[in-house]
C-alpha cells in the first residue's frame, strides 16, 4: 500500500513539474506565472487528496502533459519517421489506457496531427494496436456479465456508459 501511495505521490509532483516545463518551454505562460499556477494547484487541497488517494488521475495527468508535450514538439518540428510515429502512437493510446475518457486525446491528436500536414496513419495505427486489447476485453465483459449483476457492475464499462443514453447537446447531468 505505502509503495503505490508513493507511485501516485511520485506521479503527482512529476505532473507539476512537467506541467511548469511544458507551460513555459512552449510559451503559454511566463515563468512566473507558470510557477504560481503550478504551486497553487499543487497546495490545493483536493490536489494534495488526489496525490495519496489510489486513484488514475496523477498519472492520467502526466500521461497526458506527455502527450500534449509531443503534440506540440511535433507541431514545432521537421522530424519525421517511423520511430517518432511510433513514440506519438504510444503515447496517444496512454492516456486512454489509464482512463477511458482518454479516448479524447486519440481522436484530437490526430486530428492535430492531419491539421498540420503531419503523418498520422502511423501513429493513429499504433494507438489502435495499443488500445484493442482493452476494447476487446471491454466488449467481452459487456457480453459476458449480462447473468451476473455484480460481476457486470465492476467490468462492463460499455454498459455503463450506454445506461445514460445517447449524448443530447444542452442537456445537464
Amino acid at each position: 500500500l505505502v509503495l503505490l501511495k508513493g507511485f501516485t505521490l511520485a506521479c503527482s509532483a512529476a505532473f507539476v513539474v512537467a506541467s511548469y516545463l511544458y507551460l513555459t518551454r512552449f510559451g503559454y505562460l511566463a515563468r512566473g506565472v507558470a510557477l504560481a499556477a503550478c504551486l497553487l494547484a499543487a497546495t490545493a487541497h483536493y490536489f494534495a487528496d488526489y496525490s495519496t488517494a489510489l486513484m488514475a488521475e496523477m498519472l492520467f495527468g502526466l500521461l497526458c502533459v506527455a502527450l500534449l508535450w509531443r503534440l506540440d514538439a511535433l507541431r514545432l518540428s521537421a522530424r519525421q519517421g517511423v520511430g517518432t510515429d511510433l513514440l506519438t502512437g504510444l503515447l496517444l493510446a496512454l492516456p486512454f489506457l489509464c482512463r477511458s475518457i482518454g479516448i479524447v486525446f486519440i481522436l484530437l491528436g490526430l486530428l492535430l496531427l492531419r491539421g498540420w500536414g503531419r503523418p498520422y496513419r502511423r501513429a493513429g495505427l499504433v494507438a489502435g494496436l495499443l488500445i484493442l486489447p482493452w476494447v476487446g476485453w471491454t466488449l467481452r465483459s459487456a457480453m459476458a456479465s449480462r447473468g451476473d449483476p455484480v460481476e457486470g457492475y465492476y467490468t462492463d464499462y460499455l454498459g455503463w456508459w450506454m445506461s445514460f443514453g445517447p449524448p443530447v447537446l444542452g442537456r445537464v447531468i
